[in-house]
Formats: C-alpha cells, sequence, structure tokens
C-alpha cells in the first residue's frame, strides 16, 4: 500500500507542479508587469497565513493521495475503472470546492461541507491563503487535513489488503 501510496503522491506532485509554477508566474509576475496586478496573484493574507498554506499544501498531497488510493482499490475491486472515475469525480469536484467555493453553498450545509475530508484537497488551504480561515478556525482545518489523511490511509490499506486477498490473476 505504501509504495503505492508514495507512487500516487509523487504523479500527483509532478502533475500539479508545473502548472503551479506557470499560474504563478504568470498571474503573480507577468500580470502585475503589465499593468494588471489587480487581477494578478495576492500574496497570502500574511506570514501566519503563508505558513500555515504550506503545511496545508503538504497535507493537500498526502490527503489526495490517500483519495486516488481509495479509488484505485475500487477499480481494482470492480476489475474496471469506468464506474469508479464516472461516480467519484462529480463528488470530488463539487465537495473539494474546486467547481464552487464551498462556502458560497447553503449555510445550513457548511458544518458538514467544512469537516467533510474532501474539503481538505482545496477549500481549506486556499481558505487559509486568502485569510478566510485564520486562528483556532486555520488550525481545524489542518487537523481535519491531519486526520482524513490517517483514516482514509488506513482504510485503503485495509481494503486493498482484502482485495489483494480475492484477485485472481488472469491471461496467459
Amino acid at each position: 500500500y505504501w509504495w503505492w501510496y508514495a507512487r500516487s503522491a509523487s504523479t500527483l506532485v509532478s502533475r500539479a507542479l508545473p502548472r503551479a509554477a506557470l499560474m504563478v508566474a504568470f498571474a503573480g509576475v507577468a500580470l502585475p508587469l503589465a499593468g494588471l496586478g489587480a487581477w494578478g496573484l495576492s500574496p497570502p493574507a500574511g506570514l501566519g497565513a503563508g505558513l500555515e498554506f504550506l503545511v496545508s499544501l503538504v497535507l493537500v498531497v498526502a490527503l489526495a493521495a490517500t483519495v486516488v488510493m481509495l479509488i484505485n482499490v475500487l477499480i481494482v475491486t470492480t476489475m474496471t475503472d469506468r464506474g469508479a472515475n464516472t461516480m467519484v469525480a462529480p463528488f470530488v469536484i463539487l465537495l473539494s470546492g474546486s467547481e464552487i467555493p464551498l462556502p458560497l453553498l447553503p449555510d445550513v450545509l457548511h458544518a458538514f461541507l467544512f469537516v467533510q475530508p474532501l474539503a481538505g484537497v482545496m477549500d481549506i488551504p486556499f481558505r487559509i491563503y486568502v485569510g478566510d480561515l485564520t486562528g483556532l478556525m486555520a488550525a481545524a482545518g489542518v487537523g481535519l487535513q491531519v486526520f482524513w489523511t490517517v483514516v482514509l490511509a488506513l482504510v485503503g490499506r485495509r481494503l486493498l489488503a482484502r482485495a489483494m486477498q480475492r484477485l485472481e490473476v488472469q491471461g496467459g
């Protein structure tokens, strides 16, 4: 499990890092130099927010890798990637806040949306960056990222062990 987990984490980082570097170069450097600083990437809300964001960003990789591992276990169990990718993608997009920021969803859902695991993939780190989550709420967000990473890793490890016991190799 841990070897595949490390491989998933490294794949996530290797895909995201070049994109992030280009976005920061364009929005953080090129737009301000072109006189469009209002449209550019602002620095974090403060030094504390910047440091908390960096910690949270490392935890994003750890948490996202556990989610990928759960999807991989589902694919091994069902022996096809169609259902897993079709079913999981809309939930990840909605519950992570990548399409619609979670604070814009109905107020009655805010507590649930904050504590569910996918909020730690996108919503929590970027709310820390912009200063929407500060102090105890930022610490709670980082704590939730750690909590869900540990829980999902343990669940994924257990499910993978069960799937490997039932695995049948086919072919010639």
